[in-house]
């Protein structure tokens, strides 16, 4: 457009100073021709002089009129003035030279052929006129001899002919100027746009990042030495390849490449300039990620696609790991937390156990005292009745002897306090298992007693191993609180000791709803119950499990859904 506009000035340019010589001659046509009509009578038609007259005034005011009126009105007054001039002095016309001036004008307004035409057809007309002289059609107004041998006519010629040569060498020249102006003002530019490329091009070529020019219907235009590197193709190879063809099938594993890619198009060649990731495959077949920033160039008045890439795998790669480093701490931090609150959770227990035990070895030694008193009354009513016999004797040794049971009871239960709350850490006590399952009995006798009967197996050896009583006490009683609960409505446990190999063995066998195989596995894990909320804290099988293993000993559970549990305790003989 810019061309177009410069090349529209130097014609304008050149044309305003064809109508200045133009206007010269046409001064001295019209003078030098009415001299020529005063001498030899050729004859001038008189609106020659208006004409003249209108066109100074086109000269004058030229700036103000546009070029194809300019051009239009030289163009009918050449062909006016030529043709009356043929009409009047035929062959020797001497404004006849001026045949060479239309396809001139006419070349700044239109094309080539169109002057090339021009030129043809006024040539034509002059054929047409020779033609009419020549059969007689025509014919001198004048003395031709005279006319021809005077001086006049011939200075007119050499006037005439010189000035138009003039004319059109000015003409010739001015534009041969202007045009090498142009044509130096082209080059500067082009050796600037040529400096702008080749600095682009370096710029392209040493790019640390792959760039690829694509041509709108998706192939490949051209390419910088670090795209070759990254997908691996010579430079030839991947020069008009689509660049789908550089793609995986699938971006993200959803939507085909191709569909994704002439969306992302569209929006480009919009003007916009978008950021994405695609994923690509290069000549090894080798998958690799990349981040690309697309925009829209022009080059040569062509539209492209611009597509900057950089390889982001290891990037992705590293941010993945540090995902799964965070997830993985995460991770720690929650079991670690899980931790500190199952060791809060036991120790809680361990003081709440320990309170209790102190609660219980105060209340058993309180119950202890009055028990005495109940004790010595009791000696005191057996002897009484011993020396003063009683009205109803029989009713009276029938009330002694209960007063005797439950005095023997509850000091049994007192007794089995003591051995569960004793505060002791060291595990060198003899323990007598069977002494301790006994206490236990005793102690959750009130539980067991209207729906369970107990049934003791023990072996007829001593039955004794180190260890530390209270928490055996608490192994027992955890076991056969969870026989208890197993059992619905009435049923039997039973408890066997027996010696096996080098080993103490126990057996607690319930008749209740039993264990599923998949919950047997985690039992022992802290917190785990399948007990309503409210009603188990899930620790105890794990306190009974840490306990037995304290002990060096081991515990196996046996089980089946809705016939019962075998639980078997194993310590070490010593």
């Amino acid at each position: 457009m810019q061309d177009n506009t410069e090349l529209y000035k130097i014609n304008n340019r050149t044309i305003n100073q064809a109508f200045r010589s133009a206007a010269v001659i046409a001064i001295f046509c019209v003078t030098t021709a009415y001299f020529r009509e005063r001498l030899f009578h050729t004859g001038m038609p008189i609106y020659t002089y208006p004409l003249f007259l209108f066109f100074l005034l086109i000269t004058i005011f030229r700036n103000k009129i546009s070029r194809r009126i300019k051009l239009l009105f030289v163009l009918i007054t050449i062909i006016y003035v030529l043709t009356t001039s043929i009409l009047t002095h035929g062959l020797l016309s001497s404004l006849k030279v001026f045949i060479v001036g239309i396809p001139l004008v006419v070349s700044f307004v239109t094309s080539y052929k169109k002057a090339l035409i021009s030129m043809v057809t006024c040539v034509t007309i002059y054929i047409f006129f020779a033609i009419l002289y020549y059969k007689g059609h025509l014919y001198y107004k004048f003395d031709i001899e005279e006319y021809a041998s005077n001086i006049f006519p011939w200075l007119y010629d050499i006037s005439i002919l010189f000035l138009a040569s003039w004319v059109i060498l000015i003409i010739g020249n001015n534009y041969s100027k202007s045009l090498i102006e142009k044509n130096n003002k082209i080059q500067d530019q082009n050796k600037e746009l040529a400096d702008k490329e080749e600095k682009y091009r370096r710029l392209f070529d040493d790019a640390s990042d792959a760039i690829i020019l694509i041509k709108a219907n998706g192939k490949i235009y051209d390419c910088n030495q670090t795209t070759c590197l990254l997908f691996k193709y010579s430079k030839e190879a991947i020069i008009n390849k689509s660049i789908f063809q550089l793609s995986t099938e699938y971006q993200n594993n959803e939507t085909p490449s191709d569909k994704k890619g002439k969306q992302l198009f569209s929006h480009v060649l919009q003007g916009k300039t978008l950021k994405t990731e695609w994923t690509y495959i290069n000549s090894e077949e080798k998958e690799f990620i990349a981040s690309i920033a697309v925009n829209k160039i022009e080059l040569s008045n062509k539209k492209y696609i611009q597509a900057i890439i950089r390889d982001i795998t290891e990037s992705k790669k590293k941010d993945r790991e540090l995902e799964m480093y965070k997830d993985h701490l995460e991770q720690l931090v929650f079991d670690r937390t899980k931790k500190l609150k199952e060791a809060q959770a036991q120790l809680f227990q361990a003081e709440k156990m320990a309170s209790l035990g102190t609660l219980t070895a105060g209340i058993a030694h309180e119950i202890n005292n009055p028990l005495n008193y109940i004790k010595g009354a009791h000696y005191g009513l057996v002897q009484h009745f011993s020396e003063y016999k009683s009205s109803d004797q029989e009713t009276t040794d029938i009330l002694l002897k209960s007063i005797d049971s439950g005095i023997e009871r509850a000091s049994e239960i007192v007794n089995g306090l003591r051995q569960f709350c004793r505060n002791n850490d060291s595990l060198n006590e003899e323990c007598n298992i069977h002494t301790i399952i006994d206490n236990s009995i005793i102690i959750l006798h009130n539980q067991l007693k209207d729906h369970i009967s107990i049934k003791k197996q023990y072996v007829d050896t001593p039955f004794i191993i180190k260890g530390n009583s209270g928490r055996l006490h608490q192994v027992i009683i955890n076991i056969l609180s969870n026989a208890n609960y197993a059992i619905d409505n009435s049923g039997e446990i039973i408890i066997s000791t027996f010696c096996e190999n080098d080993n103490y063995k126990i057996v607690i066998s319930d008749n209740g709803s039993g264990i599923e195989e998949k919950v047997i596995k985690q039992v022992f894990d802290p917190f785990f119950t399948t007990k309503p909320p409210g009603e188990g804290t899930g620790i105890g099988l794990y306190i009974t499990f840490s306990i037995i293993q304290e002990h060096k000993g081991t515990i196996h559970i046996d089980s089946t859904p809705n016939k019962g549990t075998n639980v078997i305790i194993s310590f070490p003989r010593q």
